[in-house]
């Protein structure tokens, strides 16, 4: 489990890391700092953090204590069972219930030298690079999700009678589900090669200098078209589709949750709209 967004910071630290004002995010409200061979964490990350009640480790974004911006941080592993961790309540989310999220305390966490995975310089761009990773497969899991959603649709459409035949004799329910399965079928396409093309780079060609556009663009792209098949899905459903007696009103609020989760579809964009303007075709 990642742990990034703090009480005070969220999807702002995507933006930070390319911003020429990074001063004026602020700091981050985890502290780590070196103490003879080990290292010490204090500090809070938000209720937002996926899977935190349940998970047994973190990979802790930490600042650096004499650090000067959110660029000065450092990537440790962090086992949840050490002395002075302390895990709070799960909150009650609109989406993606079945990962729990909740807070995380650290109070003078003592971790060993070698838990700490990177650390300035070399923290800024290993940062870039896991959210490549985080990004394409976050974007297969909005693949997944307007999957589902499709096709749930279309098995609700085969067998509801309304107007004295099924749904999808209806020649407008015929067409939205042929919308649904093209945007679906798209947005696999792109993720699938935005995937292969970053895990190429990343694990085979072991290159940190993989242009995020592309990652983030894929992660954007399958999230806009998992809520947009969402939605569509539930109108086919109609009232029904309000009801939780039905798959569809979970999904439709995931995929609501998704335009947030791991960054919003905002900061994700002017991410990549930031290294276009700046490198693409350089």
């Amino acid at each position: 489990m990642g742990g990034v967004t703090e009480p005070e910071h969220g999807s702002d630290y995507i933006l930070a890391f390319r911003d020429e004002d990074v001063e004026s995010f602020g700091m981050g409200n985890v502290i780590i700092e070196h103490d003879g061979d080990e290292w010490v964490i204090n500090g809070q990350k938000s209720a937002w953090v996926s899977a935190a009640p349940v998970c047994t480790h973190m990979g802790l974004h930490a600042q650096l204590r004499d650090g000067k911006s959110l660029r000065d941080g450092a990537f440790v592993i962090v086992p949840l069972n050490l002395k002075g961790v302390r895990k709070g309540e799960p909150v009650d989310m609109l989406g993606n219930r079945e990962c729990p999220q909740g807070p995380v305390f650290f109070d003078n966490v003592r971790v060993p030298d070698d838990y700490v995975i990177a650390q300035p310089p070399f923290y800024e761009l290993f940062s870039d690079q896991l959210l490549n990773l985080t990004s394409v497969n976050m974007g297969a899991f909005s693949v997944g999700l307007a999957r589902a959603a499709f096709e749930e649709a279309l098995k609700y459409a085969r067998s509801r009678i309304q107007g004295g035949k099924p749904l999808i004799e209806h020649k407008n329910i015929k067409l939205k589900i042929y919308e649904m399965f093209e945007r679906v079928e798209a947005a696999r396409y792109y993720v699938r090669k935005a995937m292969d093309f970053v895990y190429t780079k990343f694990f085979v060609d072991q290159s940190f200098t993989t242009p995020p556009r592309y990652a983030r663009a894929a992660q954007v792209y399958a999230k806009k078209i998992a809520f947009e098949v969402a939605h569509d899905a539930l109108q086919i459903f109609g009232a029904y589709g309000l009801s939780g007696e039905f798959i569809i009103e979970k999904l439709f609020r995931d995929a609501r949750a998704l335009l947030i989760e791991d960054g919003t579809v905002e900061a994700l964009s002017l991410d990549a709209a930031d290294d276009i303007a700046r490198n693409y075709g350089l």
